[in-house]
């Protein structure tokens, strides 16, 4: 199992594009994605809180299993 960690912009379109490179090739996936606005947090003279900060506490509330 692999975690990637990115920031992206959503266009005028609504559509969000993710082009993730790999070592992959003719496989199968499960992938999880969880869309979150990043916005201000009241910490640090409202410091922008970032995606892998963000990230960080989303993976540790999610149960995990062996794969």
């Amino acid at each position: 199992m692999q975690n990637i960690t990115l920031r992206s912009h959503v266009g005028a379109d609504g559509n969000l594009h993710l082009n993730i490179p790999t070592a992959l090739t003719n496989t199968e996936l499960e992938v999880f994605v969880w869309l979150r606005p990043i916005e201000f947090s009241g910490r640090d003279n409202n410091k922008q809180e970032t995606f892998s900060e963000w990230w960080a506490k989303e993976l540790a509330s999610v149960p995990h299993r062996d794969i």
